[in-house]
């Protein structure tokens, strides 16, 4: 299932509620919806309210927001820049203005071609992606978008790569044309493959690595003769040993649910509380991981790789999260940008790149710096699809596919 196929999943289960006093918490309902499917899922909401429940939508849907009893601003920014209520009542028009947008185009324009597709009940004449641009693919849903572009599209560019499919759903088709030149294909939604309850910020980009050298590299750090290891909760140097580097400990329930308490040891910083108090004089490394990241790197020296990461967290409004922040407690949104982040370092050539509901979870304040990464991927012969209702994708997308 694509994200959003899976969130109306959900909501088909919770807006077929009967009954009432309950508060009813939805997060970014509007994920993958036209405005016409948002109108139909109103309705229902309206019905869940009428029956005497609460509901709290936590959205960027202007059209939602606009059909809201009580709006909420929350702000100023995100993650720790936020959390205080900047208005609260009826619906106002913001003033939306987009900076315009000029970009160069390729000359020269080449497609690639897929004809006569079947996929499940769904039949399409052809599929037209425009290479070395970005394409904006929408529509209502349920018409096809993720079934035809991934399971049938990237699946074809990703056998002839490699030998091996993405996807094993049945599909049939005529001909495809235009896919030899491509090297890699990169599927991009709100999952994050290959990830566990360990995995955080700092071990997913390079960032932690260039934490851990420097605070190994400190004056008293040589003394001591601490390696990188020291500062690291998965290494058994520096890790905890009551916890094993995880900050709490898990008392396992027979008839309830298991318990958590905060390690007693380490008082939840994870590494041996020795190695988590050294400082450089402005911060502690326990500080270093747990601060939100824009207090920590002007402290830290980078490399000009690290500065680079450094950039584009700061460009696509990352920079709020912390090093020891886990994966699977990001938001969609956050997830997508951080794996767009790891697209941009890599410096990535001739790759078909597709992305699913990339603006979800965002504000319009960060489409422009979003669009700008996406230019610069295309700038090295990388194709892009956007799967995504939001019509900001007009103003940017060379080529358009409707469904």
């Amino acid at each position: 299932m694509s994200s959003s196929e899976y969130q109306r999943l959900l909501l088909s289960k919770y807006l077929s509620y009967e009954g009432s006093q309950s508060l009813f918490v939805l997060d970014e309902p509007s994920l993958g919806l036209t405005q016409r499917t948002q109108e139909k899922m109103l309705k229902y909401l309206r019905e869940l309210r009428d029956q005497g429940n609460t509901i709290i939508l936590v959205e960027h849907s202007e059209y939602l927001k606009s059909m809201s009893d009580e709006v909420i601003e929350m702000g100023p920014g995100a993650g720790a820049r936020g959390g205080r209520i900047l208005s609260q009542g009826k619906y106002q028009s913001p003033k939306i203005v987009f900076p315009e947008i000029a970009y160069k185009s390729n000359a020269k324009k080449s497609f690639i071609e897929i004809n006569d597709i079947e996929i499940r009940n769904l039949k399409r004449d052809s599929l037209l992606v425009m290479k070395n641009e970005i394409n904006w693919a929408h529509g209502e849903s349920g018409t096809g978008k993720t079934s035809f572009i991934v399971h049938v599209l990237a699946n074809e560019i990703h056998k002839n790569i490699h030998g091996t499919r993405l996807s094993f759903e049945d599909y049939q088709f005529g001909k495809i044309k235009g896919i030899a030149d491509f090297k890699e294909v990169i599927l991009i939604n709100s999952g994050l493959e290959r990830i566990s309850s360990r995995s955080t910020v700092a071990t997913y980009t390079d960032l932690g690595g260039f934490v851990r050298k420097y605070f190994a590299s400190l004056e008293v750090s040589k003394k001591l003769d601490l390696k990188e290891g020291h500062f690291s909760a998965n290494s058994e140097l520096g890790q905890c040993l009551s916890c094993e580097g995880k900050g709490v400990k898990l008392v396992e329930m027979h008839f309830m649910e298991d318990v958590e308490f905060v390690c007693e040891d380490c008082q939840g910083k994870k590494l041996k509380p020795y190695y988590a108090n050294i400082s450089d004089g402005h911060i502690t490394a326990y500080e270093a991981f747990s601060k939100p990241i824009s207090e920590v790197l002007p402290h830290v020296r980078l490399t000009p790789k690290g500065k680079r990461i450094w950039e584009y967290f700061k460009i696509l409004k990352l920079d709020y999260l912390s090093l020891d922040r886990t994966l699977i407690s990001l938001s969609g949104g956050e997830r997508q940008r951080l794996q767009l982040l790891s697209l941009l370092d890599r410096k990535l050539e001739n790759t078909l790149i597709v992305f699913e509901n990339l603006t979800s979870g965002l504000s319009y304040h960060e489409f422009s710096p979003l669009a700008e990464l996406l230019h610069q991927l295309t700038g090295t012969g990388n194709t892009i699809i956007v799967i995504d209702q939001n019509s900001f994708f007009e103003k940017i997308a060379r080529h358009h596919i409707t469904f």
